[in-house]
């Protein structure tokens, strides 16, 4: 909207344009318009000629229906402007104007008013380029729109009836603003007769739907069976729900109704449900355990597949057969008996001697009819096979007969021993023959002892033989005799003087103690031939008869002089002795020292070496005229040759040194002199 420079009426005739109502009711408008030339404020006003006399009447709350507020925004825009229906108002077809003005006063419909404006008119405006001041024109911009009143209402209007094709879709086709609910977009003709003044017109209006069909991809075709899902969107998002409820065993038509609102119809949409097809084969049982088959990877009416678990020919097993996916083939199972075979049982002859007469019987316990092989051998141990005649599912036999041939005695291990020792051990060992074995063993032919073992060897327990006593010296004969499994028997085995017990000596000897650590031992033993000295301080071992050795002195220390005495069947006795050597007392003193601030023989004190307690230890220091000078309790702590922290006077002094001997804990004092020398 805008005015032309001083004067201007802009008019449009819109009437074709009609909005409709009925008496009492209201209608709502929204108004906008940008201002070409930006001159604020700006507003509407609407009139409606309600009387139809060509004018408008410019009352408020009359024909002045509404006049909206003042508003400086440019596009000017008014939303929802309510407007009411008189509640008596005739039916019939009433103009309607609209009315924009901008930064000048309302003046009636039909009027231009003037505007004093003393800064003048800023250009541009149409058809002015200037800058003026001045009273102006101005009309501002007027709009005509229909205003339709359809019912009962007062007055000289027509009286109208109404007629809507096509009906279908329409809530009802005989009434001013029917509900059009078509499935697409639909032109509608309303064909209106004025009764009263023998009046008709038509009019059209299209209906645009815009409509999306909802397309969705099928999950069949599928196997009987086999679970899928109908989605709740469609490919352009469109939402809603199938019917019926799946149904996975037969091929089945859903159909997809879209929730309100989203302008898109119904489809349907078959998902396709194949029957599966069983495989077919023919059951290779039952068969006789051990027995090799096959199962086929194509079933007698051609579907490929595997079986699983791997043959097992020891026992009935059910088998599944997995199809390779090709089609709608379904997995089946087939179990094939296995039974068992039925063993030949047999009472073994055996075991036997060799030479024993024995016979395989050719009916099992448990009545099989067969054959043997090899044939029978009495010589040595062999093993037969049985093999049946072929009747039901008898297995074949194996039966060893073990012969048993004769067989030896021996012994091992060491039988002599020395008195008092612990008996040894002894071992029969049977060479040939067959466990288990008994031994019977007698002593010089006394009492006799068996022994049952399960293999070739056993030990002889002498300890427990009657009469026998390891502290008597003496020789023993040992008879053995035994048999083996089958009766097999050996005759008696002699082993003269294999067990002995030979007499011990008796080691001992006496000591006698020199000087200087020398000690003299004196060989008192009995039945012993041969001697070894054996004197604990790490020396060379002796073996004469008697001995002499000296031991360290140095320093106290205990010795164990240890005596073994053998004889010559080897046995031997040991006795041992102990000394004790107490270390002599060793000390140093020097005669003169030289405390003279260098780096020689700057201190005195003696060099205890050995013997002596050091936790009982004192030396002094006296000079010349008696008196003392120094003490030390410490034989590493020594004088050095001052006195009252003065240096002392060259000469002559004497040292007393008190100690306690180590060897006898006797207290002992020695005396001496010294010379200072600087």
């Amino acid at each position: 909207m805008g005015p032309n420079a001083w004067q201007s009426v802009w008019y449009s005739n819109y009437t074709s344009q009609i909005v409709e109502s009925t008496p009492g009711g209201t209608f709502y408008l929204t108004v906008s318009g940008p201002s070409l030339y930006n001159n604020a404020p700006y507003s509407f006003r609407i009139w409606i000629d309600w009387n139809n006399d060509g004018t408008f009447d410019n009352i408020q709350g009359s024909e002045l229906v509404h006049t909206t507020v003042l508003t400086n925004s440019n596009p000017v825009s008014f939303n929802t402007i309510p407007i009411t229906v008189p509640a008596g108002q005739q039916s019939g077809i009433f103009r309607m104007r609209i009315r924009a003005k901008d930064n000048a006063p309302f003046v009636p419909s039909d009027d231009a008013c003037t505007y004093d404006n003393p800064q003048g008119i800023i250009a541009p405006y149409a058809g002015y380029t200037g800058n003026q001041t001045g009273m102006y024109w101005f009309s501002s911009e007027i709009e005509d729109y229909g205003v339709k009143i359809s019912g009962s209402g007062s007055g000289s209007g027509g009286n109208y009836t109404y007629s809507w094709t096509p009906t279908t879709n329409l809530s009802n086709p005989n009434i001013p603003n029917p509900t059009a609910t078509p499935p697409s977009t639909t032109v509608y003709t309303v064909t209106v007769t004025d009764t009263v003044n023998n009046c008709i017109t038509t009019d059209q209006i299209t209906v645009i739907v815009n409509t999306a069909t909802p397309t969705f991809t099928n999950p069949g075709p599928v196997c009987q069976g086999t679970t899928f899902v109908l989605p709740a969107n469609s490919t352009e998002g469109i939402t809603g729900t199938w019917s019926p409820a799946i149904n996975t065993n037969s091929t089945t038509t859903y159909t997809f109704t879209p929730n309100g609102g989203q302008c898109a119809p119904n489809v349907q949409m078959t998902v396709v449900v194949n029957p599966e097809t069983t495989p077919v084969f023919n059951n290779p049982g039952p068969i006789c355990a051990g027995t090799l088959y096959t199962l086929p990877s194509t079933s007698n009416n051609g579907i490929t597949g595997t079986w699983s678990p791997a043959i097992d020919n020891t026992q009935s097993t059910t088998y599944t057969f997995t199809p390779d996916n090709a089609g709608c083939s379904s997995s089946i199972t087939m179990t094939v008996l296995v039974s068992n075979q039925v063993i030949p049982a047999f009472t073994n002859p055996g075991p036997l001697c060799s030479g024993a007469i024995f016979n395989l019987p050719p009916v099992s316990n448990n009545g099989i009819t067969g054959t043997w092989s090899p044939a029978i051998n009495n010589s040595t141990t062999t093993t037969y096979t049985f093999t049946p005649d072929n009747v039901g599912c008898a297995s074949s036999a194996t039966m060893t007969v073990v012969v048993n041939p004769g067989f030896e005695i021996t012994l091992s291990g060491d039988g002599s021993i020395c008195q008092g020792e612990e008996i040894p051990t002894v071992i029969i060992k049977a060479i040939g023959g067959t466990a288990p074995y008994t031994f019977t063993y007698t002593l010089n032919e006394e009492t006799p002892v068996t022994i049952t073992s399960g293999q070739n060897s056993s030990v002889i327990d002498f300890a427990n033989y009657p009469g026998f006593n390891a502290n008597t010296p003496g020789c023993y004969d040992i008879t053995i005799s035994g048999s083996t499994a089958g009766g097999c028997l050996s005759g008696n085995t002699l082993f003269p003087d294999y067990l002995c017990v030979y007499p011990k000596p008796t080691a001992s000897f006496s000591i006698s103690s020199g000087n200087n650590g020398i000690y003299s031992m004196t060989n008192t033993s009995t039945g012993a031939t041969n001697y070894e000295w054996n004197f604990g301080d790490n020396s060379t071992r002796e073996y004469t008869q008697h001995a002499t050795h000296q031991f360290p002195n140095e320093s106290s220390s205990d010795y164990t002089i240890v005596l073994i005495a053998t004889n010559d069947a080897g046995c031997s006795d040991t006795t041992h002795k102990v000394i004790s050597i107490e270390e002599d007392l060793v000390f140093y003193v020097p005669n003169t020292f030289t405390p003279d601030g260098d780096e020689h023989n700057n201190v005195f004190k003696p060099v205890m070496t050995s013997g002596y307690d050091p936790f009982n230890y004192q030396m002094e220091i006296y000079n010349r005229w008696g008196e003392c000078v120094f003490i030390s309790k410490n034989a590493d702590v020594g004088w050095d040759g001052t006195y009252a922290e003065k240096i002392a006077q060259d000469g002559i002094y004497t040292w007393k040194i008190t100690l306690k001997l180590k060897r006898n804990d006797d207290k002992e004092a020695y005396v001496g002199h010294l010379n200072i020398i600087r």
